[in-house]
C-alpha cells in the first residue's frame, strides 16, 4: 500500500437540527455562501470557479483572527472544489486544492438524513487502512479511541483491527468482523444497514460531516475533530435561527 494512503486519518460530527431535511438541503447546496451558515470558522467565501453546485466548481473560503502574539490580523484561507453532488441523497462530496492551513490531501463529505435513521457514528477518534481497497470484502481496517484511565492515571488507547466480510450497496449493508483487539472480544461480528427515510414531514434531520485527510505536523485528529464540531453547531445554530426568522415572515 502506497505510504501516503496509510497516514489518511479519517472522522467525523453530527448534529440533530429541529427542522425538516428539505428545508435544509438547499442551504447546503449553495456551495458558494457556506460562510452563511459556518460563520465561527469561515467569515468569507465566494465563487471563484464554475457555477454553484454543479461538480467542478471552486469556492474561496477564510477567516480573519488575531495572531496568537496579538500583532494584528491573520487570514486562514483555502479553495475547495465541488467533487460531487447529489440533491436526491442529500449528499455532498468537497477537497481542499491550495490553502495556508497546513492541508496536503483533505476531503469531506456533507450528508442530510431524515432524523432516527439507521446511519449511526461510532465512538471512534482514529480510523485509517491497513489492508487491502476501502470497500472491497477483505480489507482491513484500524480503529481506535483514547480515554482516560479508570483510575485517572493517564491516557489509554483501545483498538481493534475489522474486517470486511461483505458489502452490499443496493440493500445499504454491510458486515464486518474484529481480528486482532484489545477489547477482549475472541469472536465478534457485525452488520450495518441503512433502512429506508422516514416521512419527508418529520420536524427533525441529522447532518453528518466527515473527512478523510493526511495529518498536520503537530496537529492531532482529535483537534480537527474539535474544528469539524465547532462548524456544525455552528451551522446548526444559524440554519435553525434562520428558519425561524423565515416562518415569521
Amino acid at each position: 500500500m502506497d505510504q501516503s494512503e496509510k497516514k489518511k486519518r479519517e472522522g467525523a460530527v453530527s448534529a440533530t437540527l429541529s427542522c425538516r431535511a428539505d428545508q435544509i438541503w438547499p442551504q447546503l447546496e449553495d456551495f458558494f455562501n457556506i460562510h452563511k451558515w459556518i460563520s465561527a470558522i469561515v467569515d468569507t467565501c465566494y465563487g471563484i470557479e464554475g457555477i454553484s453546485g454543479q461538480p467542478g466548481c471552486i469556492r474561496y473560503c477564510a477567516k480573519k483572527s488575531i495572531s496568537d502574539d496579538g500583532s494584528g490580523e491573520v487570514v486562514s484561507w483555502a479553495k475547495e472544489k465541488l467533487l460531487s453532488i447529489d440533491p436526491n441523497g442529500r449528499c455532498l462530496s468537497s477537497s481542499l486544492l491550495e490553502n495556508n492551513i497546513g492541508f496536503e490531501s483533505h476531503m469531506a463529505t456533507m450528508k442530510l438524513l431524515p432524523s432516527g435513521s439507521q446511519e449511526v457514528l461510532h465512538n471512534i477518534s482514529t480510523c485509517y487502512g491497513i489492508e487491502g481497497i476501502s470497500g472491497q470484502p477483505g480489507c482491513i481496517r484500524y480503529c481506535a479511541k483514547t480515554s482516560i484511565s479508570d483510575d485517572g492515571s493517564g491516557e489509554m488507547v483501545t483498538w481493534a483491527h475489522e474486517k470486511l466480510l461483505s458489502i452490499d450497496p443496493n440493500e445499504r449493508g454491510l458486515s464486518y468482523s474484529l481480528v486482532e483487539n484489545n477489547l477482549g472480544f475472541e469472536s465478534h461480528m457485525a452488520t450495518i444497514k441503512l433502512l429506508p427515510s422516514g416521512s419527508q414531514e418529520q420536524e427533525e434531520c441529522e447532518v453528518i460531516w466527515s473527512f478523510s485527510l493526511e495529518p498536520i505536523e503537530g496537529q492531532t485528529l482529535d483537534a480537527t475533530v474539535s474544528t469539524y464540531d465547532t462548524a456544525i453547531q455552528s451551522l446548526k445554530k444559524q440554519m435553525e435561527d434562520h428558519l425561524q426568522v423565515k416562518s415569521k415572515e
